[in-house]
């Protein structure tokens, strides 16, 4: 890699994907990544009666969690409830966890229908990786933050989410909902920004949809939803550089740089959905079809000490936009006391980000690029592809259990143009990530408990461990499932580490 304006990709929408879990929810919002990374399940905020079946859902509903995907599935729920969702999860080799808080109901009368949600949720970040702290020359002229000290090692996030919707006869259902985040910190930041001695994080997501639903004889079902995400994030890194100031008795002298960073990203999206019955058979099948445009205006100069990006200054501007589909299918059948659901989804992409400077620059062949003019265009062509199965039994009326897994494949080309350095670069990556789910329930008199653990990694089928080739570039650590397109230099290995949840649920009728 030649450009540093290669680090400054299109990672604003690293929060356009906030509090969405990896079923139907997070189907309306596209992800992109360009380096593997094990995901911690830091947004899985709302209930789920199917993420113990690996979070199939096209062709199977799923009661709790379809309504904050499309809040007119709302209708489809015949009575009020009350729920809450205590979810923990943590990531091998000391690389951060969360803890949340979530509960919320869900209220139904003959014509109308709402709910809402609220959540509280303590992070805690990873462990540092660089900013080793060597011996002082003399007395301390700046005062280094502490980043062992509470106020960087953990953060609390705070989420509310309402809907409102109306019946409106014969099948069909209108709705809206609304959601806003309040961040201050995201899971994985520290790697995005590796050699900070402290970050701090300040910014929130707003998320709006509108959506309809119908239902037509024979027991086919339509839907419609219409998704606008903005997410604005500011992360103040202060950066401690060492100098040797005495080679005899090997004694440093810092120098601190503080920078606030940007991140702003802005998502349209609408989707589409059917499913129906196969003839007079316990199976049914579904499709859908998503769109998102995703515009970044602002990306922050991330600094990924892991992959060399650069051989010249970073440049601190680089806005892109890219367009992301999914299009799926899904198979369910359920007899008795038995359900199977399959779901395929295939998702292709472009994307398209570029640098460009505040001032003129010249360029290796002697062009002058005026201020403002691309000095770097990069192009990415994304083939990804996911499918998730699970099974769920029910033993006897009181008790039952679920298993699934999910598989995500991520395939891309990317091509660069260097203006500056005169330089065309193209690239290749495919890496897969595994998660296996399994979970339990109980009904005690209408009130139903659950539990359903999680493990995911992008090195492995979890739990065996197998550690990553030599030679190549290795990514420690990991972010939520949304956008990261830095391109790497070289090949990369995926991480060794595990992330592994664990989810209680608790949902009880209003009667």
């Amino acid at each position: 890699m030649k450009s540093v304006s290669s680090v400054l990709l299109f990672c604003a929408a690293v929060t356009g994907a906030l509090a969405l879990p990896p079923t139907s929810v997070a189907g309306q919002l596209i992800g992109l990544r360009t380096v593997p990374l094990a995901t911690g399940e830091q947004f899985l905020i709302f209930p789920s009666e199917n993420l113990g079946m690996g979070g199939a859902s096209i062709a199977h509903e799923d009661p709790l969690s379809d309504p904050f995907s499309n809040p007119a599935k709302g209708a489809r729920s015949t009575e009020s409830r009350f729920f809450s969702v205590p979810t923990f999860y943590a990531v091998s080799n000391e690389n951060g966890g969360a803890r949340s808080m979530p509960f919320g109901l869900h209220l139904r009368s003959d014509r109308w229908f709402g709910g809402g949600l609220v959540a509280l949720q303590d992070l805690d970040q990873g462990r540092r990786l660089a900013n080793w702290r060597p011996p002082l020359d003399g007395p301390l002229t700046v005062t280094l933050p502490r980043n062992d000290a509470l106020a960087v090692r953990s953060s609390t996030n705070k989420f509310a989410q309402f809907s409102f919707g109306r019946i409106l006869g014969e099948g069909w259902a209108v709705a809206a909902s609304a959601m806003v985040a309040d961040l201050t910190g995201t899971d994985g930041v520290e790697q995005l920004f590796a050699n900070a001695w402290d970050i701090e994080e300040h910014g929130s997501v707003k998320d709006y949809r509108l959506g309809l639903t119908g239902t037509f004889s024979g027991g086919k079902t339509f839907e419609v939803a219409l998704v606008r995400n903005r997410s604005r994030m500011t992360h103040d890194v202060t950066t401690v550089t060492w100098e040797l100031t005495d080679s005899v008795n090997w004694r440093f002298t810092p120098e601190v740089d503080r920078e606030a960073h940007l991140n702003i990203s802005k998502t349209w999206g609408a989707h589409v959905g059917y499913v129906q019955p196969i003839e007079d058979t316990a199976w049914r099948v579904g499709g859908l079809f998503t769109v998102n445009r995703k515009d970044h205006p602002k990306i922050p100069t991330y600094d990924l000490t892991q992959v060399q990006l650069a051989e010249r200054l970073p440049i601190p501007r680089d806005p892109g936009n890219s367009w992301a589909y999914n299009i799926g299918a899904g198979l369910s059948y359920e007899e008795g006391p038995t359900t199977f659901a399959m779901d395929v989804v295939y998702e292709p992409a472009v994307s398209d980000t570029w640098a460009d400077d505040l001032v003129d620059v010249t360029g290796a062949d002697g062009v002058v690029i005026p201020a403002g003019g691309h000095t770097v265009d990069n192009h990415f062509v994304f083939s990804n592809a996911s499918t998730s199965m699970g099974l769920s039994h029910e033993i006897g009326e009181k008790w039952g259990f679920q298993l699934g897994v999910r598989m995500r494949s991520f395939s891309y080309r990317m091509e660069q143009e260097d203006h500056v350095l005169g330089l065309d670069r193209s690239l290749t990556q495919q890496w897969t990530e595994w998660t296996p789910s399994w979970g339990t329930k109980f009904d005690l008199n209408g009130m139903e408990i659950s539990y359903v653990g999680l493990a995911s990694s992008a090195s492995h089928f979890p739990f065996p461990s197998f550690a990553p080739s030599r030679g190549e570039a290795v990514l420690s650590g990991r972010i939520l499932d949304s956008d990261i397109l830095a391109p790497p230099s070289g090949l990369l290995a995926t991480p060794d580490e595990t992330a592994v949840t664990h989810r209680l649920q608790l949902s009880v009728p209003i009667r």
